[in-house]
């Protein structure tokens, strides 16, 4: 019998043989292992049993090892022996022989093969795809394993251009003047630091695509640049998540620019399972600064310029008005970053681009239809006669519809008698030809199949027997379903055959012309045909069953319920075809905007819009959804345009459309507006389930309970498991929509504190649990804070503690940022971009971040991610809290005043009323760590009077006041800072001088700061406010300019009565 090692022995060069092969037989490599020695033949299926594990079949009686295995073997071989022992010759076909010499061979040659065809893949397509397949097999055993990424993205961009080439090749025509002006603008880039396009318009399948096709490749002809592409008619492609838009240019680049392939592939990595995301504004159009940097670098190392071509902006169009406007705000950044001159051009149906500034289309052109020579070469395909192919090119003005039917005409007949014009009205004239042709088939029942087989989406001969024949009544003999199906293909003109399928399809330009006539002059047998589709489709075409019960609608069929699996099945051409109830339901249920629903708001100016009057319907079930669905996909910007055109007077919250208002009140940041409706819902008794509410509104509810009503809430839930439980599956639900971590949390945590200590409830709790005395937990909130700060490229310091973590993840930036980016205040716009401008004045003094901590040049562009940057770095409380001290603007000193209490909590000091949850860091403190650690350093610096002095200023005037400035009033920069602000900064001093009085220097200096936060004054202002107070009255008047400019700021009350 076979000893263990001389078992392991054998296994080892059974493995050794199949890795330095691509394909061989199994027996091969038995016999490799056990060459001459006499072995039982139990011993042989053994081995055959243990290298089935490690291998896959490629073709019958060849197995090939996987690269797991394959690496995992060859890294443990001695290259040196790596072919001895062997009983049996291996594999010479030539991938194992390329296979074994890339292995043990001098990687010295194929390194310079490689960067040669890296260079230039176009004409080295199958030696590429040959390396790649090597090195994928090989794993980390090849010295060029780390090549991978850069050989996958060349090879990438050599099938592309040849498969774009390929689609060329049959020749283009026509547009010569069009194309020149399109080389003039890829060939001199705008000079606006914004993105700027050139707008190609026009009907489908006048050649849009193609037309740019053949653009870009003139273009990499002569000036080669860094084709990037969006195409909004591929899944997934959407403004709610710009990261996967991202992705798909980094990987472009990736492709374009191989040598930073591996760069790149990390980023991308890093990116898709970033945990960050829980703490980032839906919507938001922020672009990851690591991403920006890797891409402005390739494309600069590589000298060549960016050709940007955006098209099916339509489909973009129509996931809501404002998504064509915040595709080029994202774009901008790009361009901001600095990565070289980039051009951009744009194609789509009609006025896709209509609701962006106007400045942003550098050009608009209109494709009306095909050019002549172009017809000529279609109607030449299409076997027309010479002679009669100008007469039709001059009829059908390049509608492709009109010249494909103008020509059945013409082989049809033997003159063009008919009198016919494209004129204005082109889709009148092709049902006139319709009628026309039909009229010439003198079968009836092929007449009939053609005609009425349009109502359905797709025809084979059992759909012709059992639901086209009965549905117009005609009777069929034996075999003439599959007769008239026979005919029915040979009508190219109409259809597209799908013969592997055995389906046949009507042509879509057809449908679209010719079915809505169909449905109206012969509604009785197109409901006919659709009732029998319903039955003929079900078990067989589940979505085919549901688009016919949709068009039962037309004959007052109620609407039935549209699952979102069978929506997403939905193209949309068959959408379009729908009645428009039904259209709209699908839609909705895909997670698009209702048709409606954008007419409404495409409809109504928001400044033109008039209250709706007593009496007068509220917005109907349909526009309810609209804004129930934006919300919950955080698409605010598109939610707020529909609820500033219908929703502002909805205030009932018994009723739908006052629920869904109240939900968008709060999520958008109008806290003000929404608070005002809290005794309404308490008056409800928090009514969360009934009249039909969704899980969004129960949210928004809960959310608000915690904010306004927390102890009761906790106290509830508590005392009753089942309203905790359903607390935790609404919360958990809601990932993306809710408030992250927010005080809703904290209710959760302070109703059974015990259940969130355990890893793998922490996502329920996540930076509310930093105030725990709990290592785990505080490790979580460290890696979510990391994250969040690699996306803006901001160091960590090492001495970072659990407050500075929770600090970063303040929940609040998010209805801020989403507040400030509906509503615009011009004021914060304006202290927003002073902050974000000299930050570093603070920087080092006040967060534990490092050099590189510094706003980069486009987040000052940008304010709305200034507002995500200043969260990132911690400041998120402090700014805000410092802002709604010096000026009012709607809503925001709630959100400041909300944001400070979840500072001070999640930093470990109870603010919430009750009794904190077990382990709670600081119960009997009454400063938090995160503000006796600023006060401390400020108390601590050489000069604490002067610098307090300094670091107020800077949050009063946002950086911008120097010594240089001169002796400026408060006036200077901001008019509203006048009596109100010193009139607080009086209060503040004044009360938080009086209750550290007589404590001592240090117990005076806390006691100060103690009133003041109980008072309301944010931690930004309030540490140095209580140095000023405590520290240079009495007579100490220090000569510095800060100190002198403060005085001044503070006013006459400030200095007379405390100095």
């Amino acid at each position: 019998m076979m000893k263990g090692g001389d078992f392991e022995r054998l296994i080892g060069k059974a493995r050794r043989f199949a890795a330095l092969s691509v394909s061989f037989k199994p027996l091969d490599a038995v016999r490799a292992a056990l060459g001459a020695e006499k072995y039982e033949a139990s011993t042989a299926a053994i081995l055959l049993a243990k290298l089935q594990a490690d291998c896959v079949t490629s073709e019958p009686g060849f197995w090939v090892m996987r690269p797991s295995p394959r690496e995992k073997t060859l890294l443990a071989t001695d290259r040196s022996v790596a072919l001895e022992g062997l009983s049996t010759p291996l594999p010479q076909d030539e991938a194992s022989v390329f296979l074994r010499d890339t292995y043990l061979g001098d990687s010295g040659p194929i390194r310079e093969l490689l960067n040669r065809l890296v260079a230039n893949p176009f004409d080295a397509h199958e030696q590429l795809g040959k390396l790649l397949a090597t090195f994928s097999q090989l794993g980390r055993a090849t010295e060029l394993y780390n090549r991978i990424p850069e050989l996958r993205s060349a090879l990438n961009r050599a099938d592309g251009v040849v498969q774009s080439d390929s689609r060329l090749a049959t020749g283009f025509f026509g547009h010569k003047e069009l194309r020149e002006e399109l080389a003039d603008w890829i060939d001199n880039p705008p000079r606006e630091r914004m993105a700027r396009a050139f707008y190609i318009s026009g009907l489908p399948g006048v050649g849009k695509s193609f037309l740019m096709a053949k653009v870009v490749q003139e273009a990499r002809a002569r000036k080669n640049p860094v084709v990037l592409t969006l195409d909004f008619d591929r899944r997934g492609l959407n403004l709610l998540d710009t990261d996967s838009l991202t992705l798909e240019l980094a990987r472009q680049v990736s492709d374009e620019l191989p040598q930073h392939a591996p760069r790149l592939s990390e980023l991308r990595v890093e990116l898709s399972k970033e945990a960050s995301g829980r703490y980032r504004r839906s919507g938001s159009l922020e672009l990851p600064t690591g991403f920006a940097e890797a891409m402005r670098v390739a494309v600069q190392e590589s000298g060549r310029p960016v050709l940007l071509v955006l098209d099916t902006l339509e489909v973009l169009r129509g996931y809501g008005e404002t998504h064509p406007a915040r595709l080029f705000s994202y774009i901008d950044q790009f361009i901001r970053s600095e990565i070289g001159p980039m051009s951009i051009i744009a194609a789509g149906r009609g006025d896709a681009l209509a609701p962006v500034d106007p400045f942003r289309i550098g050009e608009t052109r209109l494709l009306t239809g095909l050019e002549d020579a172009t017809s000529a070469q279609l109607l030449t395909g299409l076997n027309v006669p010479f002679g009669r192919i100008q007469d039709i090119v001059d009829r059908a003005r390049g509608n492709p519809l009109l010249l494909r039917l103008g020509a059945k005409l013409a082989l049809d007949s033997e003159s063009l008698t008919l009198d016919w014009q494209a004129g204005d009205r082109p889709e009148l004239a092709g049902a006139y030809l319709y009628r026309a042709i039909l009229s010439r088939i003198e079968d009836d029942g092929v007449r009939n199949v053609a005609n009425f087989g349009l109502v359905m989406r797709q025809v084979d001969a059992d759909a012709i027997r059992e639901v086209i024949a009965p549905g117009v009544q005609m009777q069929l003999r034996a075999g003439q379903a599959e007769a008239l199906l026979t005919d029915l293909r040979t009508n190219h003109w109409l259809v597209v055959d799908e013969a592997q399928s055995g389906w046949v399809r009507h042509r879509s330009d057809m449908r679209q012309a010719m079915l809505p006539m169909i449905y109206e002059d012969a509604p009785t047998q197109a409901a006919e045909i659709n009732r029998r589709a319903v039955k003929f489709f079900e078990g067989r075409v589940p979505e085919l069953q549901l688009y016919h019960r949709l068009q039962l609608i037309r004959s007052g069929d109620p609407l039935v319920n549209v699952s979102p699996q069978l929506a997403r099945s939905f193209d949309d051409a068959m959408i379009e075809e729908l009645p428009a109830i039904a259209a709209d339901a699908v839609r909705l249920a895909r997670g698009q905007r209702s048709f409606t629903g954008l007419s409404q708001t495409l409809s109504r100016n928001v400044s033109d819009r008039q209250p709706i009057a007593p009496g007068q319907q509220p917005p109907d079930r349909t526009m309810v959804r609209d804004l129930e669905l934006l919300l919950e996909q955080g698409d605010l910007t598109e939610a707020d345009r529909l609820y500033e055109a219908l929703f502002t007077e909805m205030n009932d919250l018994k009723s739908p459309a006052g629920a869904v208002a109240l939900c968008h009140r709060w999520m958008s940041g109008q806290w003000s507006s929404a608070s005002k409706q809290f005794k309404q819902l308490t008056e409800l008794g928090y009514r969360l389930e009934g009249e039909g509410h969704s899980s969004l509104y129960r949210l928004v509810v809960l959310e608000m309970r915690a904010e306004f009503g927390f102890q009761e809430l906790a106290r509830e839930m508590s005392l009753d498991g089942q309203l905790l439980l359903n607390a935790q599956s609404t919360y958990g639900e809601a990932q993306g929509r809710r408030l992250n971590d927010g005080p809703l949390a904290f209710a959760m945590l302070a109703a059974d504190g015990s259940r969130y200590t355990s890893n793998d409830r922490r996502d329920r709790i996540g930076a509310a649990a930093t105030g725990l005395d709990d290592a785990s937990l505080t490790e979580f909130a460290r890696s979510d804070m990391l994250a969040l700060r690699e996306r803006y490229g901001i160091e960590t310091l090492p001495h970072t503690q659990a407050h500075d973590y929770a600090a970063v993840l303040n929940p609040y930036s998010r209805p801020v940022g989403t507040l400030f980016a509906l509503k615009r205040s011009p004021r914060m716009l304006d202290y927003l971009n002073g902050i974000m401008t000299n930050f570093d004045q603070v920087m080092d003094s006040a967060f534990n971040i490092g050099e590189s901590g510094g706003p980069k040049a486009r987040l000052l562009s940008d304010p709305t991610q200034g507002i995500d940057y200043l969260a990132a770095v911690g400041a998120t409380a402090d700014w805000l809290g410092a802002f709604s001290f010096f000026h009012s603007t709607a809503h925001v000193p709630m959100l400041a005043r909300r944001a400070e209490r979840w500072r001070k909590a999640a930093a470990g000091s109870w603010t919430f009323g009750g009794r904190p949850p077990n382990k709670w860091r600081d119960q009997s403190e009454e400063l938090d760590r995160g503000m006796y650690q600023w006060f401390e350093k400020a108390v601590g610096h050489q000069e604490a009077v002067q610098e307090a002095a300094r670091q107020f200023l800077f949050w009063a005037f946002a950086g911008r006041w120097s010594p240089d400035a001169g002796w400026l009033s408060a006036e200077a920069y901001f008019p509203e800072i006048g009596e109100r602000a010193q009139a607080r900064i009086f209060r503040a001093m004044s009360q938080g001088k009086q209750a550290g009085f007589g404590l001592g220097r240090l117990n005076g200096h806390l006691g100060c700061l103690r009133e003041m936060q109980r008072i309301g004054v944010a931690r930004s202002i309030a540490v140095p406010l209580t140095i000023l107070a405590m520290d240079a009255g009495d007579g100490y008047t220090p000569d510095d300019e800060f100190m002198t400019a403060f005085k001044i700021v503070a006013g006459p009350e400030v200095r007379s009565r405390l100095y």
